[in-house]
């Protein structure tokens, strides 16, 4: 339904050093949503429900950046072009509105 998809449902999310308020709904697993922070592998992009279990996917994790294209770059930024037809990330690229 359209009107779920307009309330926002995630609190925080945590990438790398940063700590981000998503401004949209985010199709995350619902359970997750019930989280005060989502965590995300600022590498493959995995999304985890604790800082715990980050630490324990990225003593894991192989990929030093994002998958897909980088198509822009300034001083440390980059901003990476995913497709989700050659990129898998657990069987689905999350949306990080």
């Amino acid at each position: 339904d359209d009107v779920v998809t307009r309330i926002k449902n995630v609190h925080m999310i945590e990438m790398g050093q940063y700590r981000m308020k998503p401004w949209y709904f985010s199709p995350y697993p619902i359970e997750l949503t019930t989280e005060p922070v989502i965590y995300l592998c600022e590498f493959c992009l995995k999304f985890v429900r604790s800082r715990k279990c980050l630490e324990r996917h990225r003593s894991k994790c192989t990929l030093f950046h994002p998958p897909g294209n980088e198509i822009y770059r300034k001083d440390s930024i980059s901003f990476f072009e995913i497709d989700g037809r050659k990129n898998k990330v657990g069987g689905e690229i999350p949306s990080l509105n």
